[in-house]
């Protein structure tokens, strides 16, 4: 009896944050069940899937790097557009020699427009299809948001990790008109999504704020700095989980009610969720989905200069489902208070897309 050899997949997350590569590993636990799955990634989000799937081959593929500083917007958006084609075009040369090395059937990028091949059936991963810019940059939105669609001409599917209608967190950015064949909504990755988890109801309460820290550095820092001086003087316990795969123990530093340890991976920080008031965060959309899929009361804080995420934010507290504040001027106690009107609708959590997708990926013809 022969055996049907298995398609081989090589899945290629971004490294800004953690988002990208947290939000791969559902995908990476369906896709493990019937294609032979690699990784290609660089830095933190190499580490981390390095920690959750150790049995897996994780290939080195660094990217572009980028910081936040909240800075002179107008010219750091100039400077980086000219820096991600070229790096755009130097990780595709780069991967071109991957794909010969190890001759995959199918190829998903999660938001690197440079990881793709004309000769195997590339999918990307975005939610991102309209580009929001800051204020005095507006009238630039169609005219990028027309470039980063051509860019993934090169793609033969885009799959939107959203689900369409009322629910959407992505909203405008993620709907833009005129979409139409090869484009798919996954409905939310979530790595939660993968684990069983059950609702706080009988589970003892041990902290009433657990800070979650992430993004691209100096504001990762520059969070954790702010969080921490406030969270260490609360009058009540809090958890502090720092966002650093590469310092992976579990250490914990004690700072007055505040405790800190560098990581955790999606088990043990959904244990500590379930045993917690409320969750600080930023407003990444990995992170939105994240605390969208367990119905958790949240907190949003975007990272300074990141357009993105201050839309994101905005049009979750203007639907009355999560409360933000800016970084430069939080302050806890006055957030917590007011965040207790927001609620999330917890029928939103019931949709998910992912599975036939892969289904379909698994028996149509490459």
């Amino acid at each position: 009896m022969s055996v049907v050899r298995k398609k081989k997949i090589v899945v290629c997350p971004l490294d800004w944050g953690l988002g990208h590569a947290t939000r791969m590993m559902p995908l990476i636990t369906f896709l493990k069940r019937d294609f032979q799955v690699i990784v290609a990634a660089g830095g933190n989000a190499r580490s981390v899937i390095i920690y959750s799937f150790p049995e897996l081959q994780c290939l080195s593929l660094p990217g572009m790097k980028i910081s936040y500083s909240g800075k002179n917007i107008l010219k750091r958006l100039f400077a980086i557009a000219p820096l991600f084609i070229y790096h755009s075009v130097k990780e595709h040369f780069l991967f071109r020699k991957i794909v010969d090395q190890i001759e995959p059937d199918i190829i998903i990028s999660d938001n690197r427009y440079g990881i793709f091949s004309r000769k195997k059936f590339s999918i990307l991963i975005t939610h991102q299809l309209f580009v929001s810019l800051p204020q005095g940059m507006k009238f630039l939105q169609p005219a990028v948001s027309c470039l980063l669609r051509k860019a993934g001409y090169f793609f033969n599917e885009c799959w939107i990790p959203d689900i369409p209608g009322n629910y959407s967190l992505s909203g405008s950015l993620s709907a833009p008109a005129g979409l139409t064949g090869k484009y798919f909504h996954a409905g939310w990755l979530s790595h939660f999504s993968v684990i069983k988890y059950s609702s706080t109801a009988g589970v003892t309460q041990k902290w009433q704020v657990i800070a979650i820290i992430s993004g691209p550095e100096p504001q990762r820092s520059a969070l954790e700095s702010i969080l921490a001086n406030q969270l260490s003087s609360a009058p009540f316990r809090s958890l502090m989980v720092c966002g650093r795969p590469s310092k992976m123990n579990h250490s914990v530093i004690r700072w007055g009610n505040l405790e800190k340890v560098p990581y955790m991976n999606a088990g043990e920080l959904l244990h500590a969720i379930s045993r917690s008031g409320t969750v600080i965060c930023r407003s990444g959309y990995s992170s939105i989905a994240d605390i969208a899929t367990i119905g958790k009361k949240a907190i949003f804080i975007p990272t300074p200069g990141q357009p993105e995420q201050e839309y994101l934010a905005r049009r979750l507290e203007g639907k009355g489902w999560y409360y933000y504040e800016k970084q430069d001027s939080f302050n806890l106690i006055r957030a917590l208070a007011r965040s207790e009107k927001y609620v999330f609708p917890a029928s939103g959590r019931k949709i998910s897309l992912l599975a036939d997708l892969i289904k379909r990926l698994k028996y149509q013809k490459i």
